[in-house]
């Protein structure tokens, strides 16, 4: 055996364990999801939301608790958390600024006809510097006004 077989051996196991750690891997099942998520095509820039008719079937009074059941990861924002502990989420409601996440329980389940979740980056973009989304921001559309 010559002896350069060994290196040889010892590289082409490592180009393929390299090639193995570098392939995709399988995508996740649809059925892995607690609620379907849909993606806004109306200027949303691909942010998940949730309809209307995902809240129907649950057995809630207020968004808050919609929300949580759902999406909990909506009210927990970015994962960027401030020196104080709390996360720094937004909600808009139709658009205008509304409070922190508590204010989602002070809005009925069946007023709700999608709810979705923007990145900083996003919420920033969409409602300006003074947006206090620092974890995001959660948008809700209401039937009428509020």
């Amino acid at each position: 055996m010559p002896r350069h077989a060994g290196w040889f051996r010892c590289c082409t196991l490592a180009v393929a364990s390299l090639a193995a750690a570098c392939a995709p891997l399988p995508a996740r099942s649809a059925f892995s999801s607690p609620a379907p998520v849909r993606e806004l095509t109306d200027g949303g820039r691909g942010a998940p939301t949730l309809e209307r008719r995902d809240f129907a079937a649950l057995d809630v009074m207020n968004a808050a608790d919609g929300i949580g059941r759902l999406r909990p990861d909506f009210l927990r924002g970015s994962g960027r958390w401030p020196s104080l502990g709390v996360p720094e989420i937004a909600v808009y409601v139709n658009g205008a600024y509304d409070g922190d996440p508590s204010t989602l329980r002070l809005i009925p389940i069946e007023a709700i006809n999608s709810v979705s979740f923007l990145q900083p980056v996003s919420a920033y973009a969409r409602f300006g510097p003074r947006c206090r989304c620092a974890n995001g921001a959660i948008v809700v559309d209401v039937l009428g006004s509020r």
